[in-house]
């Protein structure tokens, strides 16, 4: 008997302990709710979003909240994803934002595309905002985006992960986060990458997340290898992209693609280790 009591207290502490981590919808200064709080999971997100559930669920998405909120003659309806990591919140907010966006410093980052929509990132929660009534403009958009990031959780900062990529020569925006099959290829999964500049076209570094050792390994059967300044190198020919390298360091795998051969692809390498 006293087993089965110590299993249920320990059963409710956990639960409650997912009821804390759990991303409440905040209330917004100078906003008034429109209608109830609705929550959607996994397993029934394509009732809201059917087209779009499946690239929501290949992020990790474990909740979305939502709530219509008022603001004189604006009704919107905003929609919070949690992600459940900052990465992957980061990874379907810059699949969603567009290339050629221009993100604004709020929250992590927010874009603010008028008339209708604005979308806000911030530690693992993409949130997007669609009108209902009215119209979003570059003075009301600002405050609710503004309003969102102060209210919700966590840290505004870009994933720590993004650190790890070099910053020199880096194109500011073009940072992204794959979860699945980078390059088109299985074994490449949590891989974040970024452009960087060259002449005449830009190329891509990245860094593969996921545990080096067992990775390496699977690789190195499929791969074709070399050394660079001692270090291993796995190389081959991705069709309509050209070769892409992988080198083995103390910090990790990191890689570089879209480049025109393989003597081309040796000189970014040695760059990247250097």
């Amino acid at each position: 008997m006293k087993r089965f009591q110590n299993y249920i207290a320990v059963l409710a502490v956990m639960l409650f302990a997912i009821q804390l981590s759990a991303i409440e919808f905040p209330d917004l200064k100078d906003w008034s709710p429109e209608s109830d709080v609705q929550t959607y999971e996994p397993g029934t997100l394509w009732e809201i979003i059917n087209g779009a559930a499946e690239q929501f669920l290949a992020f990790g998405f474990e909740e979305m909240t939502m709530r219509d909120l008022k603001s004189g003659d604006l009704i919107v309806t905003v929609y919070l994803y949690d992600m459940g990591t900052p990465l992957n919140a980061f990874g379907i907010y810059a699949t969603e934002r567009g290339a050629d966006e221009k993100g604004l410093a709020i929250g992590t980052e927010a874009i603010l595309q008028p008339p209708f929509q604005a979308l806000l990132l911030k530690d693992r929660v993409y949130a997007k905002i669609e009108v209902y009534e009215g119209e979003i403009d570059a003075v009301n958009g600002k405050t609710i985006l503004n309003a969102l990031a102060d209210a919700l959780p966590g840290i505004s900062t870009m994933p720590e992960a993004f650190d790890r990529l070099p910053g020199d020569g880096r194109i500011k925006g073009t940072e992204r986060y794959i979860r699945e099959s980078f390059l088109g290829l299985g074994d490449l999964d949590e891989c974040i990458y970024a452009q960087y500049e060259l002449d005449p076209k830009p190329f891509r570094i990245f860094h593969i997340v996921k545990d080096a050792d067992q990775l390496w390994e699977t690789i190195a059967a499929k791969w074709q290898s070399m050394t660079i300044n001692d270090l291993p190198v796995l190389y081959r020919d991705i069709p309509y992209q050209g070769p892409a390298g992988i080198i083995k360091t103390e910090k990790g795998l990191f890689g570089v693609t879209d480049v025109e051969n393989v003597d081309d692809l040796k000189a970014r390498l040695e760059a990247l280790i250097k």
